[in-house]
Order: structure tokens, then C-alpha cells, then sequence
């Protein structure tokens, strides 16, 4: 269900940015700024997505978030790596389409957390041992989330998060000890 609400979220704010920018801009390319047609781009429908996006990403950073942060400690706390690497996938995808501007120092370290996590404790691309007749393939591999998809917006937010970092050095001084006792396995997101 996580995985659905953070691509509802996804296409909510391609809606959401191409209503404000009215549609259109002289631009050749498939971003939220190209020309669709058939896109609520009136005031009131783009209002009401928005106020729609506000809510599900109240939800999403608030309960699910809590949620998954009792889970990641509990797999800590219990040594489990594989179920805390599940758990921390979905957590950086709750994070996945906050904009630059209203990130806050606890998104970010959850974040950075995650892919460090990650990036000590999941083997990346683990063959499933299936052959290539096999009825049912999962790119999704030991994650529940596409690895791909991991990486794609590891990379997509690392310019936003190293900017985050410089314009807020009292912050990312907390957030990098955060993430460092992730690292070390002292504590959690």
C-alpha cells in the first residue's frame, strides 16, 4: 500500500505543478512543464488536488512513517538486516517527492539513513535463482520495492540533498550524526 500511495502522490503532483504553471511552457520534453492535454489545469481542480496531496502527505510522513520507524528499530533491536532493509526502502519512498523547499532536517536524515542502510546491509541485484520460464518474476527482489526504482531516486535526490546540506549546516550536523549511528548500528531513523 506504501508503494501506491507514494506513486498516487507521484502523478497528484505532476497534476498539481502542471495546473500552476498553466499547462504549458515553450518546453520540448515529458516534465510536469510539457503540454498535456486533458489535465485539470482550473483553479478549483488544482486546488483541490493540492489539498488532496496535503493530506495523504500528512498521512504518509505522520502514522505510515511511525509505523515504519517502529518496524526498522524492532528489526535493528532484534538483528534482523533483511527486514530492516525492506523497512528502510520504504521509508526513503515516503520521502521520494518531498520538494526542496519544504524539506526539513528528519526527512532528510531518514532518507540518507535509508541508503546507507541499504547500501551495508542488501545485496544489490541478488539473482532470485528462478529460471527464465518461471510464471512469476519479481523485480522487486528481497526489497518489496524495485531496485531500480531504489537507485533511480537515490540518484534523482542527491544534488537536492547535498544543496540541503550546505545552505543548513547547524541541521546537518544532527542528521549526519543520525546517520552515522545507522551506519554503526547505534540507533535508528
Amino acid at each position: 500500500l506504501i508503494r501506491l500511495a507514494v506513486r498516487v502522490e507521484t502523478y497528484l503532483l505532476f497534476v498539481v505543478r502542471h495546473g500552476q504553471r498553466g499547462g504549458y511552457l515553450e518546453r520540448a520534453g515529458a516534465h510536469w512543464e510539457a503540454k498535456v492535454r486533458g489535465l485539470p489545469t482550473g483553479e478549483a481542480e488544482v486546488s483541490e488536488l493540492t489539498e488532496l496531496h496535503k493530506r495523504l502527505r500528512v498521512a504518509l510522513k505522520g502514522k505510515v512513517s511511525a509505523m515504519l520507524n517502529y518496524w526498522v528499530k524492532e528489526a535493528v533491536k532484534k538483528d534482523l538486516p533483511e527486514s530492516g532493509c525492506k523497512v528502510y526502502a520504504h521509508l526513503a519512498l515516503i520521502y521520494k517527492n518531498v520538494p526542496q523547499d519544504d524539506l526539513e532536517a528528519h526527512d532528510v536524515s531518514v532518507f540518507l539513513s535509508a541508503q546507507v542502510y541499504l547500501g551495508l546491509n542488501h545485496r544489490w541485484f541478488k539473482k532470485s535463482g528462478r529460471r527464465s520460464g518461471d510464471e512469476k518474476k519479481n523485480d522487486e527482489g528481497t526489497l518489496g520495492v524495485c531496485e531500480f526504482e531504489l537507485f533511480d531516486m537515490f540518484e534523482g535526490r542527491r544534488s537536492l540533498l547535498a544543496k540541503w546540506l550546505k545552505e543548513h549546516p547547524t541541521e546537518a550536523s544532527g542528521v549526519l550524526q543520525q546517520v552515522e549511528s545507522v551506519a554503526t548500528g547505534e540507533g535508528g531513523p
